[in-house]
């Protein structure tokens, strides 16, 4: 099984607060709103996140949903964010409606795309 996750070079994704919780917009993003219909927290969305977890997308489409503009995937993109797929357990995956949560340490990564366009670069 593979999940897509938007992260900064130091593995982080975009919504901080240490893989605890729904802790706030990253500020590098500039402070863009979110909108709790389309980006809820994970135990919303059915989940049950522990400190290990992470979350991320099954699908491109779901990272589309998520980030549904290029200015969105730019400003990203400018803070050093890029996409990348990983190659996960589904032992330790959870669905949502919205997103998949995974434990990253057992995950391999295995793929890092262009975030503007998603077209891959690596």
């Amino acid at each position: 099984m593979y999940v897509w996750r938007i992260e900064n070079p130091e593995g982080q994704g975009p919504w901080t607060g240490g893989g605890m919780g729904y802790m706030g917009f990253d500020v590098r993003y500039k402070g863009r709103a979110q909108d709790p219909s389309r980006h809820p927290n994970p135990h919303d969305d059915g989940l049950k996140l522990t400190k290990a977890h992470v979350c991320g997308a099954s699908t491109l489409a779901g990272i589309r949903l998520w980030f549904n503009t290029k200015a969105q995937r730019t400003a990203l993109q400018s803070c050093g964010y890029r996409l990348r797929r990983y190659k996960v357990d589904p032992k330790t995956t959870q669905r949502g409606h919205f997103q998949t949560i995974f434990i990253k340490r057992t995950a391999t990564l295995v793929e890092q795309r262009d975030l503007v366009s998603l077209k891959a670069n690596t």
